[in-house]
């Protein structure tokens, strides 16, 4: 039977924490632990989210490759959709984009508040033309994957994409009666290496995620970061792409790893950021359905 789905956030959110001299509630990693055990027979999914440390995979990185050793690969994970902005470092798989595309995100001048709805990646990427594509290739055997998952945004009029992943191909549309978030499984036949999306029509076709899994057990870390953004920003992710990237996802795991841009904040209020914080961990775990 495989192991239930565990969303353990790193906070305690009791009225009397058990903080010691490191960490608060450590008892939590017990049921961590408990999932890791089973990780060969059943593919354990963590998912961090936060700013530059996390979109630059330094830290994440560090602990997936331990992780990878121990346990192996479950695949690469949960990136955002092609290249968001210059310098996007994708470790371990290598993420590449055609001309056309638009990018709305959490953070920066690419913010647009009445632009396409965001989800857990921090960037929707919005092509109107046809032809323009998304592609991902794994860079070693450990990340080629025999489980594709891509999500978009659906509604009336919204256009359609072909998926090519390895010799195979399929067509997927967001062409829907009302708008709602979209998230699609694929299936190869057999592992692959590459994923390539390509736009079929002039219609939109927006992107706020797509990750490369492998069935067969192991770990795989997702690591999708906003440089310079702050806990505040990821408020702005949309609820419905959230809850339907989560369902999709299904994350064991979620870290939370902002922090830092905080600590140049002239206003900062400790009292402010901490509610934000359980604030934002309640929202994840009713989003998630915990």
């Amino acid at each position: 039977m495989p192991v239930p789905s565990l969303l353990l956030l790193a906070a305690a959110l009791g009225a009397n924490p058990d903080c010691g001299a490191r960490l608060c509630n450590p008892a939590g990693l017990r049921q961590v632990a408990a999932v890791l055990a089973e990780a060969q027979k059943h593919p354990v999914h963590i998912l961090q989210i936060g700013d530059s440390h996390t979109a630059s995979d330094m830290l994440s990185d560090g602990w997936r490759t331990p992780l990878y050793e121990r346990y192996g690969s479950a695949g690469r994970g949960v990136v955002a959709g092609g290249r968001p902005y210059q310098g996007y470092l994708t470790w371990g798989i290598n993420a590449a984009q055609s001309p056309g595309w638009t990018v709305n995100g959490i953070f920066g001048k690419i913010w647009q508040e009445g632009g396409p709805s965001v989800g857990l990646s921090g960037y929707t990427k919005t092509a109107r033309t046809p032809g323009a594509y998304l592609s991902l290739t794994s860079e070693a055997v450990g990340n080629t994957f025999d489980r594709f998952i891509l999500c978009g945004l659906a509604g009336p009029g919204m256009g359609s994409v072909s998926v090519a992943i390895g010799p195979t191909s399929d067509v997927l549309s967001f062409d829907t009666p009302t708008v709602a978030p979209l998230c699609h499984e694929f299936r190869p036949p057999t592992f692959s290496s590459s994923v390539t999306v390509t736009t079929l029509d002039a219609n939109p076709v927006s992107i706020t995620s797509m990750a490369t899994f492998r069935s067969t057990g192991g770990v795989s870390l997702s690591n999708v970061g906003v440089p310079g953004s702050q806990l505040k920003h990821f408020a702005r992710n949309s609820d419905a792409v959230l809850a339907a990237e989560l369902a999709a996802y299904k994350p064991d795991l979620i870290v939370l790893a902002f922090g830092t841009n905080e600590g140049f904040d002239a206003d900062f209020d400790p009292e402010v950021y901490q509610e934000l914080l359980r604030g934002q961990i309640r929202r994840l775990r009713r989003l998630g359905g915990r």
